[in-house]
């Protein structure tokens, strides 16, 4: 085994990572940049999309965060969600919520795509047409939502402003306070919350312990 420093000056197409996430199943690895360009590497090859960085979409073009779901990989970008198809390494839907709002981040649970915003959490039924905004709902409203991490089928999330992090049960559930609460992070189906000190661990239902 060895590591390679991959960088502009050896095949990536710019500098400045707004995001960057490998597919569970899929060997590949897709980074996101400030310019909204973005790299797929896969089967030691780096695939450049510049759809994104070529529409042309009134204001901010920034990919926030990446999710993955099946052969797809969601780009959640300030103008709404990029589907890219990572097995053609193209780009193949682009889907826009509700007059463009911005999206922090997406995640699948069954046979739904939640869509987290500055407006609440949106969702929409994989099965049916996604890119009709009249098949999205909004199921959870008011609320700065940054981060959504899926646990059990069950989707936790946190809120912009606020030491809490949250939970669709069905409704939205406060789960627990974290003081100087920095971010949450599902890892091998186990919900972790870190501050600017600590790190915890999720042990049950409601229950965290310090690690």
């Amino acid at each position: 085994n060895y590591i390679q420093r991959l960088s502009k000056i050896n095949g990536l197409s710019d500098v400045g990572v707004s995001a960057m996430e490998k597919a569970p199943e899929e060997n590949s690895i897709v980074i996101a940049y400030n310019s909204a360009i973005v790299d797929i590497i896969k089967d030691g090859k780096i695939f450049s999309l510049r759809g994104i960085e070529r529409e042309n979409i009134i204001g901010l073009k920034r990919i926030n965060a990446i999710s993955f779901f099946e052969n797809s990989a969601f780009l959640s970008c300030s103008f709404g969600i990029v589907e890219v198809d990572l097995e053609n390494v193209e780009i193949k839907n682009t889907i826009y919520l509700e007059s463009g709002i911005p999206v922090n981040d997406v995640c699948v649970i069954n046979d739904s795509l939640y869509a987290a915003t500055n407006q609440g959490i949106y969702s929409v039924n994989l099965q049916s047409n996604i890119l009709d905004y009249n098949n999205w709902g909004k199921v959870a409203n008011n609320l700065y939502v940054n981060d959504l991490e899926v646990v059990d089928n069950t989707l936790y999330f946190s809120v912009s402003d606020s030491n809490y992090v949250y939970k669709m049960d069905p409704n939205v559930v406060m789960v627990n306070s974290f003081d100087q609460f920095k971010f949450i992070e599902a890892i091998d189906n186990t919900l972790y919350v870190g501050s600017q000190r600590k790190l915890w661990r999720m042990v049950n239902e409601n229950a965290f312990e310090t690690i």
